[in-house]
């Protein structure tokens, strides 16, 4: 199961689809944290009431990622099981060590060295947390980060955003063993009782408002293995045909359902303490949410649309991942600009906030193109060595 590289070409599955759906969720996640980060109140309710019940929502972004990841992972896990004959654990981990560590660990150091050393610069009341004197460093270089949240606090935004990294990398450490170790045709119920798990320990110790509710890894392993449980049906052949045929009406319902839920999140969030069922059956909506709209874009073939037919949104798609690290730090560098120039970035008027917005969206996407294409291509290059099934 440790073997050595696999210097054979790989075999390539196409998922058209995925990257554009990679960076809609990015997009909800800048959304929300320009919308909830920037320290801007706009002083009239209904741009308030907007931001609160819709674009404060894009926080589920990370937990679509969770549940694309989950998909994925095991989706290729099964074949390259089919193909080779076995799950070659030792290359997969070192496959996710190429794609996932040069920018978190770059991220991490700018997050924990330069970013605070430029703290002096910044006016006082900068709405971005940068504090590291109660930030664990050695919970984020173990890929723990999110426990750093859970014992102290959200105390540095820029390193703080890696705490999903560190969810998906521990996944990632028992996940291709389940995948080795459990008959196929036991695949499925084994990430069924995951999710049943993860929901037992939501119930138990994350009530709902809890920071255990969203960040601890075993409530936001209940994505992941939605997913993984979504790439276990996709391999039979009934089901795969019963999306295929699926009616565009049904489709169309699916997700007019499922964007509804959005706006309702809120409602009951604030009254968890009275309504904990509804609260705490929320995610699994939305992980069923997410799970149909990954099955429907790639298998069904009545979709209203596919995402994939935006070639410019599939290639931004494949540079999410540099997105989401960075985003954070454009926004730093952009802010800090404008406080320089002279325009107030603590209380913020509504040119700026859009200058802001749209200047570290920019950023972002410059920023991560040039990483991918400069920095993560090496390692891209490298990691496909050991690859028995790649996406194409």
């Amino acid at each position: 199961m440790l073997g050595a590289p696999r210097m054979n070409r790989p075999t390539a599955v196409s998922f058209p689809h995925l990257d554009g759906l990679r960076f809609l969720a990015f997009l909800a996640v800048f959304v929300s944290h320009a919308t909830n980060l920037l320290g801007y109140d706009s002083h009239k309710a209904w741009v308030n009431w907007f931001g609160l019940y819709f674009l404060l929502n894009g926080d589920l972004g990370v937990n679509f990622f969770f549940t694309l990841s989950g998909f994925l992972i095991v989706y290729l896990l099964i074949k390259e099981r089919a193909v080779a004959g076995e799950i070659r654990v030792g290359s997969f981990y070192l496959r996710r060590v190429l794609r996932i560590w040069p920018v978190y660990y770059a991220v991490l150091a700018a997050s924990l060295w330069l970013l605070p050393a430029l703290r002096g610069a910044l006016p006082p009341g900068f709405p971005l947390a940068i504090a590291t004197d109660r930030l664990n460093p050695w919970l984020y270089a173990s890929f723990l980060g999110n426990f750093d949240y859970l014992l102290n606090g959200i105390t540095n935004l820029f390193a703080g955003i890696l705490w999903s990294i560190s969810v998906e990398e521990q996944f990632y450490l028992f996940c291709p063993w389940v995948v080795a170790l459990v008959p196929p045709r036991r695949l499925l119920a084994a990430f069924a009782l995951i999710i049943a798990g993860s929901l037992a320990f939501r119930w138990a110790y994350a009530p709902a408002g809890s920071m255990w509710f969203k960040y601890h890894s075993l409530s936001s392993v209940l994505y992941l293995a939605t997913g993984a449980a979504l790439a276990c049906l996709a391999q039979r052949e009934k089901f795969l045909a019963r999306l295929a045929a699926l009616p565009r009406g049904a489709i169309v319902a699916g997700y007019v359902v499922g964007l509804a839920l959005l706006p309702l999140r809120r409602y009951p969030w604030a009254e968890s303490a009275a309504r904990p069922f509804i609260v705490q059956t929320l995610p699994v909506l939305a992980a069923a949410f997410f799970a149909f709209v990954i099955a429907e874009q790639n298998f069904a073939a009545n979709s209203f649309y596919k995402i994939g037919r935006w070639a410019w949104i599939g290639a931004l798609g494949r540079r999410t991942y540099g997105m989401y690290c960075y985003h954070l730090i454009a926004v730093f560098f952009v802010m800090a600009a404008l406080d320089a120039l002279g325009f107030s970035v603590v209380r913020m008027r509504v040119g700026t906030y859009v200058a802001v917005v749209v200047g570290s969206l920019a950023a972002t996407l410059l920023v991560a193109h040039l990483s991918y294409r400069y920095f993560e291509a090496y390692f891209l290059t490298l990691k496909n060595r050991f690859a028995v099934i790649t996406k194409a």
